[in-house]
């Protein structure tokens, strides 16, 4: 089974050739931002530790939100324009994308409105859900991005506490949402509640991309034992996802 998507080096432990999965969608690569890398060269490890497990492309997507963006914009352009300088010099084996994650708030909806987000693939744009609750004013403004031409593609439901179930999920797939779920969620990183719900959303073709939400060291060493994971190597076969479309 492992060999429809991973094709094992002569190097145990390591994996290469993804199939499906060769393209990584939710990441925080850019140095200097959020709880990313500090430096460039920090990036450049985790971009090599993609390759190493097989990724032929990087998404990454630093946290936009859209009250601050005019002042982060410069930032973001002048830290991604060294790291993918960085990229070009060494050589990697690895395709860096910059694109964006909106934390879903008011003042997305009003930005929305004056001007276009940037999606990661056709009028697709990752949204973060504010961490505490979930309203009906934050489902209105997803019903806004869609009626924009938006597809909203919801980072990590598995992980906001106030989706117990896949019937809390159900408001958001019937506006047309799409869902990322961590592949380190399915191996228990972040607890036994999130990685039961990420397997039923798995389990029930509810997911179309899969992604790392890589940003530290710590995340990159869990990816790569979560992907050793006779469980996890068994959810992600039995499933397709869109990451190769990507």
């Amino acid at each position: 089974m492992l060999s429809n998507i991973f094709k094992y080096r002569t190097t145990p432990g390591s994996l290469s050739g993804f199939n499906q999965l060769k393209t990584d969608l939710n990441s925080q690569l850019i140095p200097g931002l959020e709880n990313g890398p500090e430096n460039v060269a920090g990036s450049i490890y985790l971009l090599k530790h993609l390759s190493g497990l097989g990724f032929e492309k990087a998404i990454t997507t630093p946290l936009i939100y859209c009250s601050a963006y005019a002042h982060l914009q410069d930032q973001i352009d002048h830290n991604a324009a060294l790291l993918k300088a960085e990229v070009e010099k060494q050589n990697l084996n690895i395709e860096l994308v910059v694109s964006a994650k909106y934390h879903l708030d008011a003042d997305l909806a009003a930005y929305a409105q004056n001007a276009p987000l940037q999606c990661f693939h056709e009028n697709q744009v990752l949204i973060k859900l504010p961490a505490e609750d979930f309203t009906q004013k934050q489902l209105n403004t997803l019903k806004l991005l869609v009626q924009e031409g938006y597809v909203p593609v919801i980072a990590h439901p598995e992980k906001y506490k106030f989706f117990k179930n896949m019937q809390d999920l159900k408001p958001v797939m019937a506006l047309g949402c799409l869902f990322q779920v961590n592949i380190i969620s399915l191996s228990g990183y972040y607890g036994s509640v999130v990685q039961g719900l990420s397997q039923k959303l798995v389990g029930n073709n509810m997911v179309a991309y899969l992604g790392t939400e890589l940003r530290t060291l710590k995340q990159a060493f869990a990816l790569d034992r979560a992907l050793h994971k006779p469980a996890v190597v068994t959810s992600i076969t039995q499933q397709t996802f869109r990451n190769a479309s990507l």
